[in-house]
């Protein structure tokens, strides 16, 4: 087994590979609104309660990070879904 393995953890003081610190970015995870529209309610709900549970974990753990917008946005319940990083392609229709 290699050492900082699941089976061996990394001696005190040593990492799993983790370079700098962590952030939320690091731990989080973001929907489109199309993929936001996908998930049924006990899903969002799960989503939300995990990536606050996320956030409160590390500001508990010392990682003061500033409140990221879609945490804000949960805890007002509005929309966490993430604008596009892509534009959607214009479709071409042809008659004939």
């Amino acid at each position: 087994m290699g050492r900082g393995s699941p089976e061996q953890p990394a001696p005190r003081g040593e990492s799993w590979g983790l370079q700098g610190p962590v952030r939320f970015e690091d731990v989080a995870m973001t929907f489109t609104e199309a993929e936001w529209e996908l998930l049924d309610e006990e899903q969002r709900e799960l989503y939300r309660d995990v990536m606050l549970e996320n956030y409160w974990s590390l500001q508990s753990l010392g990682f003061h990070i500033p409140k990221p917008d879609v945490i804000s946005r949960m805890e007002q319940e509005q929309a966490t879904w993430v604008p596009d990083p892509l534009p959607t392609p214009k479709r071409c229709h042809t008659t004939g």
